[in-house]
């Protein structure tokens, strides 16, 4: 199915149409559909690589693809090309770049590790072991203060 869309153009911008049109051997509306689709799929990569870079565990590779009509692989390869980027504006090495984004912060890890237990109490019907994670997360956040108040 084809859907109509009409642009009112100014003629300095109608003028450069027509010219680049005649230089892809195209129609002026073949080529405005060609720049439309290759500007809203670049649009649409940029936000899922945006997405994933912000928060990496917000949502899988696979849903980011999904949600926004990409192949995982052309994600894939755009996120390494921004990492590679960011790292040479940075003076950081690719590695440095990845490992500070995928490093979460103890308090979302011992959120995951508590939800995943409920699930698993829940499950087993053992509300013990949820308890018993609770407590190991007690203990953990202890330790952390611990080790930084020393200064370690």
């Amino acid at each position: 199915m084809k859907r109509t869309i009409t642009v009112d153009l100014d003629q300095p911008a109608a003028d450069q149409l027509d010219r680049a049109a005649r230089y892809r051997h195209q129609s002026p509306s073949a080529f405005l559909a060609q720049a439309s689709e290759e500007v809203a799929r670049r649009v649409l990569l940029d936000e899922a690589v945006r997405r994933y870079q912000e928060d990496p565990d917000d949502s899988s590779l696979s849903e980011l693809a999904a949600e926004h009509a990409l192949a995982v692989e052309e994600l894939m390869q755009a996120i390494w090309a921004r990492d590679q980027a960011t790292a040479t504006e940075t003076g950081q090495t690719v590695e440095e770049v990845v490992r500070a984004r995928h490093h979460p912060a103890p308090e979302r890890v011992e959120a995951v590790f508590l939800e995943n237990c409920r699930t698993a109490a829940r499950a087993m019907d053992d509300p013990g072991f949820l308890q018993e994670a609770q407590e190991a997360v007690t203990a953990s956040r202890a330790l952390r203060q611990r080790s930084s108040s020393s200064g370690q």
